[in-house]
């Protein structure tokens, strides 16, 4: 399968100096977690011998062949947190990370990008052309690195000149979607000395095997899994692809696929409380202009014209070279110009076959997986 992601400022930014309060004590730390000391590293307590196939991305935007390599490699179970004590200003980092969203053995380098004043995976790598896929810098700090921080779940502190940053192995792999294998270095004198380097793997935990899923959309319900937009239908092993999806449902999809934001306005909205699943995620979309707060109906089933709407919204707005041409989709309508875009990305085709889009029918879970599925990728 061909594997397409973009460009990254985010991860610069939380690589260049990130930090965050050393553990209180040592047995409060989570099982599995492990902690640099950067003013006394040990080199040879980096991390266990392993070998992995790593996929590295060029700076045509494509992957080279896959190479295997042999690191000082340490595995974070769940649960568990990574930190450095002891960065400072005359550091100079680096970090790359990779995921294996396939099963297939191989990791992937991964890259963010900056949109909409967040930072999240990008889903379209042609739309960038000066992406960054090693990520270096001097440690710093300020409003910019602790935002990042957090989106990625990380935290960051400062005390006398020195940092800490640390991180959890289950907000990485819910940023990433899926376990991740985190490359990193610390060095001095401009980069000529190595100080400390490693290589992570946040080991994420299994993903469901659903057991209803037809061949039409096993996969896309498996990679909304992997990415943690799904947690399954009641049992962990349905998805239940046939049953309507609501407009709670789907916008706790999106909301999950942009990293699960809850900072937002909070305008009351007459058919949400704070105790409903979907609560954050109702709020994140009325902060986009994608419901309306007094009429946002979350248990209304989503038709089509909804659900591209609101993919084309979380997606950023973007305009198609041509209109789709759907007899059924006027020219003014509210909706006309995500069709437009869902169209020309091979989002959506025409409804069965009849060369109509079919604005009013109602998607099912399985046909909500399949457009996001197109969406990202």
């Amino acid at each position: 399968m061909k594997k397409r992601f973009l460009t990254v400022f985010l991860a610069l930014t939380l690589c260049l100096g990130l930090a965050v309060p050393a553990f209180a004590e040592e047995a409060a730390a989570p099982s599995g977690s492990y902690t640099v000391n950067l003013d006394e590293p040990n080199p040879d307590e980096m991390g266990v011998d392993g070998e992995f196939t790593v996929r590295y991305l060029t700076s045509g935007r494509s992957y080279d062949e896959p190479a295997s390599r042999v690191d000082l490699t340490r595995t974070l179970p769940q649960g568990s947190e990574f930190a450095w004590t002891g960065l400072r200003s005359s550091h100079t980092t680096y970090f790359r990370f990779f995921t294996d969203l396939d099963n297939d053995g191989t990791y992937d380098e991964r890259l963010v990008v900056k949109q909409s004043g967040k930072y999240v995976l990008a889903p379209y790598e042609e739309q960038y052309s000066s992406s960054l896929t090693q990520i270096s810098g001097k440690p710093q700090s300020g409003d910019t690195f602790a935002s990042m921080v957090e989106e990625m779940g990380g935290q960051l502190s400062k005390d006398a000149g020195a940092m800490t940053l640390s991180i959890s192995s289950d907000s990485l792999c819910r940023f990433f979607g899926g376990s991740t294998l985190f490359e990193w270095g610390v060095m001095l004198n401009g980069g000529s000395s190595v100080v400390a380097k490693g290589t992570m793997l946040f080991a994420d935990e299994p993903v469901p095997e659903f057991t209803d899923t037809p061949a039409w959309c096993e996969k896309e319900a498996r990679w909304a899994a992997q990415r943690h937009i799904t947690k399954g239908y009641g049992a962990k092993d349905k998805f239940a692809p046939g049953v309507d999806c609501s407009q709670a449902e789907i916008l706790t999809f999106l909301w999950r696929a942009a990293g699960e934001s809850k900072e937002g306005i909070k305008t009351p909205m007459a058919n949400v409380k704070e105790s409903d699943f979907f609560y954050d995620a109702a709020q994140w979309a009325n902060d986009f202009g994608m419901v309306d707060p007094g009429t946002f109906d979350p248990h209304e089933p989503c038709t089509r014209a909804q659900a591209v709407w609101y993919i084309w919204m979380a997606l950023g707005p973007h305009e198609a070279k041509q209109a789709a041409g759907f007899p059924d989709v006027a020219e003014d309508a509210s909706y006309a110009a995500a069709v437009d875009w869902a169209y020309e990305n091979s989002v959506i085709k025409s409804y069965g076959g009849t060369g109509d889009f079919a604005p009013d029918i109602v998607c099912s879970r399985g046909q909500i997986a399949c457009m996001l599925y197109r969406a990202y990728n």
